[in-house]
């Protein structure tokens, strides 16, 4: 027990030790910040028709609850979800596969290091909201078990759930990373949409039906007649028929707590199952040649005239590079990815117009999140950044070639869409789409170039892909959901920012090394 605390508690630091994790640390603050709407806000995040709460303590304590549990174990799989992947990797795997420890106790480390990772998250998320309460002038006093049960009963079970699903989708999908990520975003999706239509608390795996009812029953009280409709998201620009409403604190059923328990432990019997299939590292052996290579006539080398030979010519341009990293982007994938790729490509042939351009598309482009993860990172993860900043102008040519081809990339996903939006005339959502593909790809260039991995890059795209299936206003990277060029001086300005971000850095590590 001792040797695996260890482990965990090594495995841990190791983790949280990097510029990455401070980034999404800072980043994910910043996302939590907002979920509970100040007074006077022009957003909304839990609603029950036009209800919303007092700004007092059950309200911030409950919405902060919900929204973190509903953030963090989505968007906390994204974080967490590589643990053996990176054993393989850095080839300790093999290490670990040649000791006596069993399958189940490898997972179990994994996993707790997922949950602690996840709980170093949710601690300075609990602390912002602390503060909050205490800034808001002229608030209430303070009750404890009030603030903190929420976040323990709701988020710290979803948090231990998410880390262990985290290893167990590793183990189901081994390397099909990218399927991995695509599965578990319908997956929770499916969740998300299932716990809105099921009433009874105790079968929701996330937790926070349980709150969502009690604030639903106190609403049906007082108006019996109102409408309690569910809303859960950033809804912009839509307060001005909102009605206050100041809710009281629930009391914690012991059934309740029983359920979040027991989810835990099925959770972990789900971990020994994936135990007896889990690969332990195994890999398969390469062929090896068996026949004899021909003898080389070392009387014909004397011979050879080497003056005959055709003289190499040296091409300085970009294209042949721009070509390079475009088949890179197009050739890096499965056989599965393929015909996902192309049914979707077709498929946006022949879908709906409005289908095609607010659904199709934008999980086209996130089918694709691993090869742009790696766009600005690749060469640090696969150990080639010395040769490749050793070449000829690494940043006016490499660099370039890669967000042109990434561009490239994108645009001829959405080929179908933008000639169907070009015969309607419908000119400025094709003009956003070709911006929204220079933001997604300075954007995933900088952060692969900051962070030397994909794990911000694909946290942040996760969520901006969410929030524009949901159809949030300032998440509309495309162009489709708000007015003609409303977002997009603001795309451009943030592309160019972007890009200044990633050539900074790109040069100081270029002459670094």
């Amino acid at each position: 027990m001792n040797t695996l605390i260890r482990a965990v508690k090594y495995d841990f630091l190791q983790r949280i030790r990097s510029y990455s994790f401070l980034l999404v640390l800072c980043a994910t603050l910043l996302i939590t910040y907002h979920f509970v709407p100040a007074p006077g806000a022009s957003y909304s995040t839990v609603r029950f028709g036009t209800i919303t709460g007092t700004y007092n303590l059950v309200w911030i304590s409950y919405v902060s609850a919900i929204m973190t549990a509903v953030f963090l174990s989505l968007a906390g799989s994204y974080l967490v979800n590589a643990g053996i992947k990176k054993d393989m990797d850095t080839q300790i795997g093999p290490i670990i596969a040649s000791t006596s420890s069993s399958n189940f106790k490898y997972l179990l480390l994994k996993s707790s290091s997922n949950f602690l990772v996840l709980l170093s998250i949710l601690v300075p998320v609990v602390v912002m909201t602390f503060c909050r309460f205490y800034l808001e002038p002229g608030q209430e006093s303070f009750s404890l078990t009030t603030f903190i049960l929420p976040f323990g009963i709701i988020c710290i079970p979803a948090l231990f759930i998410t880390a262990v699903l985290a290893v167990v989708f590793e183990v189901v999908f081994r390397k099909q990373y990218t399927l991995k990520n695509i599965v578990y975003f319908f997956f929770f999706s499916f969740l998300l949409m299932g716990s809105n239509f099921q009433k009874d608390s105790n079968f929701d795996l996330i937790g926070t039906r349980y709150l969502t009812n009690h604030l639903a029953s106190q609403i049906e009280a007082a108006y019996p007649d109102s409408a309690t409709q569910l809303s859960i998201g950033f809804v912009i620009n839509d307060t001005d028929a909102q009605q206050a409403f100041t809710f009281t604190e629930t009391s914690w059923h012991g059934y309740f707590i029983g359920s979040r328990i027991l989810w835990m432990l099925g959770s972990l019997l789900l971990l020994v199952i994936c135990a007896l299939f889990f690969h332990r590292f195994s890999v398969k052996p390469t062929s090896v040649r068996t026949e004899p290579r021909p003898e080389t006539n070392k009387h014909l080398l004397g011979k050879m005239d080497l003056s005959a030979l055709a003289i190499g010519s040296i091409d300085y341009t970009i294209l042949p590079l721009i070509k390079t990293e475009y088949l890179l982007l197009l050739r890096s994938a499965h056989k599965w990815h393929y015909v996902i790729m192309f049914s979707g490509f077709f498929t946006s042939m022949l879908a709906p117009l409005n289908i095609s351009t607010q659904y199709i598309l934008p999980l086209l482009w996130f089918l694709q999140v691993r090869k742009l993860g790696s766009l600005g990172s690749k060469e640090f993860q696969y150990n080639t950044h010395l040769l490749s900043f050793s070449t000829y102008k690494p940043l006016h040519r490499l660099a370039v070639a890669q967000g042109i081809a990434c561009v490239l990339f994108l645009l001829s996903l959405a080929i179908p869409v933008l000639i169907r939006l070009s015969i309607i005339g419908q000119f400025a959502s094709v003009v956003g789409i070709g911006i929204g593909s220079i933001l997604i790809s300075t954007l995933a260039f900088s952060l692969g170039t900051l962070t030397k991995n994909n794990k911000l890059f694909e946290l942040l795209f996760f969520g901006l892909t969410y929030a524009f299936l949901n159809r949030v206003p300032f998440a509309d990277f495309l162009n489709l959901y708000t007015a003609p060029y409303t977002l997009t001086y603001t795309w451009i300005a943030m592309s160019i920012l972007f890009l200044i971000i990633s050539i900074v850095v790109r040069r100081k590590q270029v002459y670094k090394n």
